[in-house]
């Protein structure tokens, strides 16, 4: 049985975003639908913007220009930022930036692809970090299961919910865990926001 997550799992999710790192392990994407190419084995100090606002630089090596679309290089950007959501709970939000403009105007830029991490569910045993893909999903259900590669969708009062990352509880109190966390968040956030961009553009 799915319930809301609680705060302290929220918390200690955003502390491994902006606590951890990717320790080299290289992270790899193709998004076949929009011919890109993302590679990336470092990410930045987390860049205190302001009091709750956090920005996070993806780089391959030295080079920040890790998304590549036929022979040009841009660069990709997360931000994790505390909130209060409009129902008046506290909420951690966690956006993606690329500054690509080959698909026009209002594609891409800043926050392009976002998740409030107040909407994941747990259960017992797991923590499910969520993206709600309800009216998406709607249209073609099994359209958007084949685009998302038969990731986990979760229905849950009356909603639907792709699942970013499934996560043991156990593992988030661990610290040995906490890289390979971040590593599969990672690779999923990013491959779910690309293959979204692809889907609202209608490529």
């Amino acid at each position: 049985m799915y319930k809301k997550i609680s705060l302290d799992y929220i918390d200690k999710f955003k502390e491994i975003l902006l606590d951890d790192k990717l320790d080299s392990k290289k992270i790899k994407l193709k998004i076949p639908r929009l011919n890109i190419k993302i590679n990336i084995d470092k990410t930045s100090i987390p860049k205190r913007i302001n009091d709750s606002l956090h920005d996070i630089q993806f780089s391959l090596t030295d080079d920040i220009y890790v998304v590549e679309h036929e022979n040009k290089k841009y660069t990709l950007d997360l931000k994790v930022w505390e909130r209060i959501n409009s129902r008046e709970e506290y909420s951690v939000n966690v956006g993606l930036s690329c500054d690509c403009s080959d698909f026009g105007e209002g594609t891409f830029g800043n926050d392009f692809y976002q998740i409030e991490v107040e909407d994941s569910l747990e259960d017992n045993e797991y923590v499910y970090i969520v993206r709600n893909i309800s009216k998406l999903y709607r249209n073609d259900p099994d359209f958007l299961q084949k685009e998302y590669g038969d990731r986990q969708i979760l229905s849950h009062n009356e909603e639907y919910l792709l699942v970013i990352s499934k996560v043991k509880k156990s593992d988030l109190d661990d610290l040995t865990k906490h890289s390979e966390i971040l590593i599969d968040f990672f690779k999923n956030f990013i491959m779910c926001a690309f293959i979204n961009e692809g889907l609202k553009i209608g490529i």
